[in-house]
C-alpha cells in the first residue's frame, strides 16, 4: 500500500479488532492470549491434507457417543458411533455409512501422526462415553 495514512487507518482497525484494548500499541496494550489448546505438531498433522471429516446423522442431546478407531471403513455399527478409520486414500464416503454414523473421520494409512491427532481431536470434540480401538497394534507415533 502506498498511502501511509490509509495503511495506518487499516492497521489500527485490524489491531483494535484483534483483542480487547488495554494500553500499549498506538496507546493500547493487549492482554496475553490464552495458551494454545493444541501443540504445533498436532495442528500441522490435522492440516496436512491427510484427514477428512464427514458429518453423519444427528445425535440426540444427551445420548452417549462412542468413538471407534478402525483399520478400515466399516459396515454399519450404530447410530451414536463416531468412526476414525484408516484409508489408503481420501475420498467420498458412501451415503449409507453417513446415514448410520454420527461422524466419519478418515486418515491416510501412512500418516500415523495425523491419525493420532485426528483421534485426539475427535475425542475432544465429542466427549464420548467410550473410546474403543480395533487396530491390530498401536501405530507408531511419528
Amino acid at each position: 500500500m502506498r498511502d501511509r495514512e490509509l495503511f495506518s487507518l487499516y492497521w489500527r482497525h485490524a489491531i483494535s479488532r484483534s483483542a480487547p484494548p488495554l494500553v500499549g500499541v498506538f496507546g493500547q496494550w493487549f492482554p496475553r492470549r490464552p495458551a494454545v489448546a493444541l501443540p504445533d505438531a498436532e495442528i500441522l498433522a490435522l492440516c496436512s491434507g491427510s484427514v477428512a471429516v464427514f458429518p453423519g446423522r444427528d445425535v440426540a442431546p444427551g445420548q452417549p457417543v462412542t468413538v471407534l478407531a478402525l483399520p478400515r471403513l466399516p459396515d454399519a455399527l450404530g447410530e451414536s458411533t463416531v468412526i476414525v478409520a484408516l484409508v489408503d486414500q481420501l475420498g467420498p464416503i458412501p451415503a449409507e455409512l453417513l446415514h448410520h454414523y454420527a461422524e466419519v473421520v478418515t486418515v491416510i494409512r501412512t500418516r500415523p501422526a495425523a491419525f493420532h491427532a485426528a483421534l485426539r481431536q475427535t475425542v475432544r470434540k465429542w466427549n464420548p462415553a467410550a473410546v474403543r480401538s480395533e487396530l491390530p497394534a498401536p501405530l507408531p507415533s511419528r
